[in-house]
C-alpha cells in the first residue's frame, strides 16, 4: 500500500524561464495543464517520495515540460525536460553509481509525448469516433524512478480497445473516495 495524490490545474508559464508566470496576463505566456503526481511509498529500508509534474499545453495537449524529483534517506534524483516545439532539453542528476549529472538535447519529433503525461494528453483522443488505424506517438518512457531512465522517445502505438464501465468504491478503512 502507498499514497498517491494526483492534482491537475491550469496555469500560465513563462516560456523563457519555463517557470510559473509572475504576470499571467503578459503577452507570450504559455497556458498549460499542470499535472502533479505525488507518491509516498514505504518500503522495508526507506520511504520513497516522488513528485512527477507534467506540463501540457492547453491548446493542443503537446508537452511543454516534465520534472521528476525523488527523495529517500540515502539520496535524491532530479530529472528535467523542456520541449520547446523544436528541441527537447534534458538535465538530470541521479545519485546512484554510474549516475551523476547529465545534460543532452535532441530534435523534438512530431507526435512526442511523455509517458508521464499520457493520462492527461490522451484526453484529446477522439473516443466518440476512434480512428481505424493505430495512432503512432514517440513516447519518452516513465521518468518516476530513482535510477537513470531513457530520455528519448520510443515509437509507440495507441489503439482504441473499447469502453468499460468501472464502479469505484470507498477506499478500505480510509473513509475517503
Amino acid at each position: 500500500h502507498y499514497e498517491a495524490v494526483l492534482i491537475t490545474n491550469k496555469q500560465q508559464m513563462d516560456p523563457k524561464t519555463t517557470t510559473k508566470s509572475a504576470d499571467w496576463k503578459a503577452a507570450g505566456q504559455v497556458e498549460v495543464f499542470k499535472h502533479n503526481l505525488r507518491e509516498v511509498i514505504p518500503t522495508e529500508n526507506y520511504v520513497y517520495k516522488y513528485l512527477t509534474t507534467a506540463f501540457v499545453r492547453t491548446d493542443d495537449l503537446r508537452p511543454f515540460k516534465l520534472t521528476m524529483s525523488s527523495q529517500e534517506d540515502c539520496g535524491a534524483t532530479f530529472k528535467h525536460f523542456v520541449a520547446d516545439g523544436s528541441r527537447v532539453k534534458v538535465d538530470s542528476f541521479v545519485y546512484f553509481p554510474d549516475g551523476g549529472p547529465r545534460h543532452f538535447e535532441y530534435a523534438e519529433p512530431g507526435g512526442m509525448q511523455f509517458q508521464d503525461d499520457l493520462s492527461l494528453a490522451l484526453r484529446g483522443y477522439p473516443f466518440e469516433n476512434p480512428p481505424k488505424e493505430a495512432m503512432i506517438l514517440g513516447v519518452v518512457p516513465d521518468q518516476t524512478f530513482t535510477h537513470a531512465t531513457p530520455g528519448t522517445p520510443t515509437k509507440s502505438r495507441i489503439t482504441y480497445q473499447g469502453k468499460e464501465m468501472l464502479e469505484i468504491g470507498r477506499a478500505s478503512g480510509r473513509g475517503r473516495w
